[in-house]
């Protein structure tokens, strides 16, 4: 037991190493801005108010027990402008008040489902700023992504990169496939990918002729994800969501993703069967609905073994 204690440990030291830089230490207080397996930071403000965002920029929880409390709602806000700036996506979207026991149980972030995030993060209520479409789209609308009947759709892209070494890093890797995949549920609100397939292309030399010469040519090397995804409604990722997405999926992989150009998706094409998931009971608006997914034992063992250390 001790030295599966020292194991996670360890493995919590490497992420906080790992971890992106934040203005977090100028805003909160310094002893406690940390974060586990870059997925979560958290710190506590000088009100002594938890606060929690993602490593991708793309989400922001104060927690509070009082949906009306007008100084975590303001605490909020400034607490965005600081680590980040006023202008930003983040801190220019709106606030809505969280119930983590309302969040959709299809929804995932980061690639994980609801229940594996929220156990690990200890999600709590609170005042809440979000931009991650897969995560949160929800809450603007009255509408359940997981409820209802979904459509089978299929769609494309292709992703340039430098050499052909980053390409292949990439085709050649489950994490490469996982980040692509995690890349586009977090774009899209209530998807889920149930194939991706990523093939290399622009590697192999050809000869052809110019001017009656014979000359060697390559074209630029490139990623080709083709996404197999069930879906509320027809709809394919945003160009520059699914690069912002991407970016953040492969540099925590410690895969390639410098100097990297997404194109835009082909339309989706709907494919002839789809599944119908289970009923979830339908959120209140600018709330949130029901979790129940069972986190994967390890994943949440770090987590929450860190969080537990520094929180409430």
């Amino acid at each position: 037991a001790m030295q599966s204690l020292a194991r996670v440990y360890c493995l919590l030291a490497v992420s906080f190493l790992k971890a992106k830089a934040f203005n977090c230490s100028a805003c909160a207080k310094p002893a406690e801005c940390k974060n586990a397996a870059n997925l979560i930071h958290w710190s506590q403000h000088s009100k002594n108010y938890w606060i929690k965002w993602g490593a991708a920029s793309d989400m922001l929880l104060l927690e509070h027990s009082d949906p009306n409390s007008a100084d975590a709602n303001t605490t909020l806000t400034d607490f965005c402008s600081c680590l980040w700036s006023a202008n930003t996506p983040l801190c220019a979207s709106p606030t809505y008040y969280l119930e983590v026991s309302k969040i959709p149980s299809c929804l995932t972030y980061a690639g994980y489902n609801v229940g594996t995030f929220r156990a690990a993060a200890n999600l709590k209520n609170g005042f809440f700023k979000c931009m991650n479409a897969a995560f949160c789209g929800w809450l603007s609308t009255t509408t359940n992504p997981c409820t209802g009947a979904v459509t089978a759709y299929t769609t494309s892209t292709t992703v340039g990169y430098a050499t052909c070494d980053d390409a292949e890093s990439i085709t050649n890797s489950s994490a490469g496939k996982e980040a692509f995949k995690a890349a586009f549920e977090a774009s899209l609100a209530g998807v889920k990918v149930t194939d991706t397939v990523l093939t290399k292309m622009g590697c192999d030399t050809t000869r052809r002729l110019s001017d009656n010469t014979r000359i060697l040519q390559t074209t630029k090397p490139q990623v080709k994800g083709k996404f197999d995804y069930t879906s509320p409604k027809e709809a394919v990722p945003k160009q520059n969501t699914f690069a912002s997405q991407l970016t953040t999926q492969l540099q925590a992989k410690n895969l390639p993703y410098q100097g990297m150009t997404v194109k835009t998706f082909a339309a989706a094409v709907k494919m002839t069967t789809a599944p119908t998931p289970a009923p979830t009971p339908a959120p209140t608006p600018m709330v949130d609905a029901a979790v129940a997914a069972p986190a994967t034992f390890f994943f949440v063992v770090i987590l929450s073994v860190s969080i537990s250390t520094y929180l409430m």
